[in-house]
């Protein structure tokens, strides 16, 4: 009898890894071969002064391609930042103009902007694990920031165990203080992202 019931944990055991196991390749093999995607963004950004709040759409097309626009707060609104995998261009409706910066920033400063960095996200550091948050049930996928400092340490990503669609992401610091707090909503993998969007003529 003893014999039986060990091996039935011992198959209860295995069955439960595989099932954890595959369903993190899934989420790894989603984000890794993400080809684009739309959705709109909350960023949260707590800082020295206060905390501020801006509302966005965001565009990004792999492997270096990103637009953001603006919707909220209203003095800002319209403001739209590209990066089209060379130069980062800003448009600022205030004074309607263009300013285009020919500087060493690249896709690894998305992750700021509260894009997606699959690179990242989908890399050799990335921690996968089951996490529960408000009650709620996530696939929570944690790294390192290449390259961060102090005030940006590590990024934490929650997806849905169902699709592994983003629900929000967390950028800590050294003392593991939440910084940046992004919400996705609306979500869409791999749509229609038509190049002319990284372009301001």
């Amino acid at each position: 009898m003893k014999k039986v019931l060990y091996i039935m944990i011992l198959f209860t055991a295995l069955f439960t890894s595989c099932g954890k196991t595959t369903e993190m390749y899934d989420v790894h093999k989603k984000i890794a071969e993400m080809k684009g995607y739309t959705s709109n963004a909350e960023i949260e950004i707590v800082g020295s002064k206060g905390t501020s709040i801006y509302k966005v759409k965001q565009y990004y097309l792999s492997p270096d391609k990103v637009r953001i626009e603006v919707l909220e707060p209203d003095f800002i609104r319209g403001k739209i930042t590209i990066y089209n995998g060379e130069k980062w261009i800003i448009y600022n409706p205030l004074i309607n103009q263009k300013l285009q910066v020919k500087e060493s920033k690249n896709s690894e400063e998305f992750i700021y902007l509260g894009v997606l960095q699959k690179s990242l996200l989908s890399g050799e550091e990335a921690k996968f694990k089951y996490a529960n948050r408000d009650g709620k049930d996530y696939i929570e996928i944690k790294a390192t920031i290449p390259g961060g400092n102090k005030y940006r340490r590590s990024v934490v990503l929650y997806v849905t165990k169902e699709n592994y669609y983003p629900v929000f992401m967390e950028i800590y610091d050294d003392d593991n203080n939440v910084v940046v707090k992004v919400k996705y909503s609306d979500f869409v993998y791999d749509g229609n992202i038509n190049l002319s969007l990284f372009k301001l003529d």
